[in-house]
């Protein structure tokens, strides 16, 4: 649907697609990973970015949040997540900036229902939620830093040397050489001694 570059058949799809969510409170959780799976690919079709038409369809896909029902609207933030987690590692340098972009909006819409809805505790903890299920899942691929564990975790050294762009490698390999870190893991120093692991014996103020 939002394909075709002409902008007033994407807004009418997209008004079509509002009114569908809007109407079809029962949706299942497969139902919603579905509809995400073919906007994801809805955004993949459109230009670049600075492109109108992608900034345009990702601002459109985000204000979908703010019409969502609120029984809804945790479980479609989680097919959102989840769908931008699950296909993330396949987009292309050329196209990742316009799902960033989306990204963002996503967050920011979040925020904006929270605020129409007075802050409503109950559903501001279901979206905790669903942003704390995100993180595990990102947790399988990129360990933590373990006390317990004197090697660098396996996910920032495959980002450091397999990243998907330059920006993705330089943040890994600033990771790796941050001196808070080099100390939780024990690392040598350039002249060979070692970083972290204990304190050494105060010998006073020096002269």
């Amino acid at each position: 649907m939002t394909v075709f570059e002409h902008r007033q058949t994407r807004e009418k799809a997209l008004e079509s697609l509002r009114l569908f969510i809007s109407t079809h409170r029962n949706l299942t959780d497969l139902d919603l990973l579905k509809l995400w799976r073919g906007l994801f690919f809805c955004l993949w079709h459109t230009p670049s970015i600075p492109s109108p038409s992608s900034t345009h369809l990702s601002t459109a896909l985000a204000s979908l949040a703010l019409t969502i029902p609120t029984s809804l609207f945790p479980r479609f933030y989680a097919a959102f997540w989840t769908t931008m987690i699950t296909d993330y590692t396949s987009i292309p340098q050329l196209r990742l900036d316009k799902y960033l972009y989306l990204m963002r909006l996503y967050v920011r819409a979040g925020f904006q229902y929270f605020s129409d809805h007075d802050w409503d505790n109950g559903l501001v903890g279901e979206w905790r939620a669903v942003m704390e299920g995100g993180k595990e899942k990102v947790g399988k691929w990129l360990a933590p830093l373990s006390p317990n564990d004197g090697n660098v975790p396996d996910g920032i050294r495959r980002l450091e040397k397999g990243g998907r762009t330059k920006v993705v490698r330089a943040r890994a390999r600033e990771v790796l050489e941050d001196e808070r870190v080099k100390g939780h893991l024990g690392t040598k120093n350039e002249e060979g001694d070692t970083e972290g692991g204990g304190e050494g014996e105060w010998e006073g103020f020096g002269d």
